[in-house]
């Protein structure tokens, strides 16, 4: 499998039934095989349904600045990014040696055109050679796009039916994009580029009409906290991202940093490096070189390969999806969150469809890597609760920054909202701390007591930590 991101999510903040847990202590494997597979390979996750679901996945790595989401993104894309270069360098030799067979067209035009003018002087009625035919200027192979308009990304797509990556190291700047007024356009686009399935016509003044058949892009970058706050709000309280274009990013993570720092120096392992980048060229090899069996799809008469459950995990499929249905369907999840989940009716599938195809498996799906990809699902749910807990639970940030002053050692047993706010701790001034210590509270993190002034006036209230809440 490609090389892999380790973040483990120490603290991450979830909020169920009244209650915080964390997130599981696992490993993120952040890895872009997705956008390799692109539309090569489809899954039907239903026994006898034509429901297909194309491993198209959106990615994203919330962090600070700081906590080396850069570095980590940039290690993941270097199987994509190498060969990319590598399509790069055969594409500039194949339009150089179109350039040069355009220049002899022309000239061969140019003679063709007098010696043809000269037969007709002489006789009107001479039979003239056929025009030569201009040399079809080839297409660039491409696997990521990162800075584009939605025109240039169209052409892109016309030359890749396979899809591409949208990646950016900070994908901020593509949701402010998307959602500017008069750039709906972009929006919808992307919204269709998910299904990675959809067609999408351009109509342009002065340029026609552009049909793409099979419009799939995936995407993958990392995003700060505060910038996602933005979108996340706007998408759940009818703001300009209510789109349900946030909610696709089923690939979501929000580690925490870790308690304590250990010093790692040690020589990469080049064989595991070696050993993604031959998974990658693989899936991206000649069609006939990753697939079973074949089928046909499409007025087009592309040749997609359709995947299935074995029996065994056919069985597990429709008891978990059966599960996932009921819960998303109730009343004990907030609208947005349960938004969220239903596009995991897709991910679970798509990851295992992609995990078997990064092991070379042919034809249907095994159980272990249905399993594999439901144990994902499980762990992306935290980080997801902690996403949008920023508008079903606002005050979330605030307690969270008390807790890690609880958990340090710098606020103790017996403290009052002035022992905190004095320190002037970022998020903890007097409105940070007031919200804090009330959600703590409600949660049985803290117990307030209060204690009455004999002279009258406000009793003084000071906090009790509960130890097995903090522990």
């Amino acid at each position: 499998m490609a090389k892999s991101v380790h973040v483990r999510p120490e603290s991450a903040f979830t909020f169920r039934q009244n209650h915080c847990s964390r997130s599981p202590r696992k490993s993120v494997h952040v890895a872009p095989e997705y956008a390799a597979i692109g539309r090569r390979v489809q899954i039907r996750p239903k026994a006898n349904d034509d429901w297909t679901v194309v491993p198209n996945l959106w990615g994203c790595v919330v962090a600070p600045p700081g906590f080396m989401k850069s570095p980590a993104l940039t290690e993941v894309m270097k199987p994509l990014h190498r060969l990319e270069s590598e399509a790069h360098h055969a594409y500039e030799s194949l339009h150089t040696a179109w350039e040069a067979a355009k220049e002899r067209t022309a000239i061969a035009k140019h003679a063709a055109k007098l010696v043809a003018t000269n037969k007709l002087k002489k006789d009107p009625k001479a039979e003239i050679t056929a025009s030569l035919d201009e040399p079809d200027e080839p297409l660039a192979t491409r696997f990521t796009v990162n800075n584009f308009s939605l025109e240039a990304l169209g052409e892109v797509l016309k030359a890749n039916p396979k899809g591409v990556l949208a990646f950016s190291d900070e994908i901020h700047g593509l949701l402010m994009m998307s959602q500017k007024p008069g750039n709906e356009g972009l929006n919808d686009f992307l919204l269709s580029a998910w299904n990675g399935d959809a067609a999408f016509t351009f109509d342009r003044i002065g340029r026609g009409k552009r049909r793409i058949q099979h419009v799939c892009v995936a995407v993958l970058g990392g995003i700060q906290p505060g910038r996602l706050v933005e979108h996340v709000r706007g998408a759940t309280h009818g703001g300009g991202g209510d789109s349900g274009l946030i909610q696709r990013f089923q690939l979501m993570v929000w580690p925490d940093m870790r308690e304590q720092w250990e010093l790692i120096d040690r020589t990469p392992d080049a064989t595991a490096r070696e050993a993604a980048q031959l998974v990658f060229e693989r899936v991206v090899s000649p069609f006939h070189a990753l697939t079973g069996a074949l089928k046909i799809l499409g007025s087009d008469e592309e040749t997609i390969d359709i995947r299935r459950f074995d029996i065994d995990a056919q069985r597990v499929f429709y008891g978990w999806l059966e599960e996932l249905e009921r819960e998303i369907r109730g009343d004990t999840l907030p609208p947005v969150m349960a938004s969220h989940l239903s596009k995991y009716r897709s991910l679970v599938p798509s990851l295992a469809l992609i995990f078997a195809v990064a092991d070379d498996v042919r034809g249907a799906i095994p159980l272990r890597y249905l399993e594999q990809a439901i144990g994902w699902a499980k762990y992306l749910r935290p980080h997801a609760e902690r996403v949008y807990a920023c508008t079903t639970h606002a005050d979330t940030q605030h307690a969270r920054a008390l807790l890690a002053k609880i958990k340090d050692g710098s606020v103790t047993d017996g403290f009052t909202p002035r022992d905190v706010y004095k320190k002037g701790w970022r998020l903890l001034d007097k409105l940070g701390v007031t919200k804090a210590t009330d959600l703590l509270a409600d949660l049985d993190y803290l117990l307030p007591i209060e204690t009455r002034n004999p002279a009258g006036g406000r009793p003084s209230v000071t906090f009790n930590i509960n130890p097995r809440g903090i522990g």
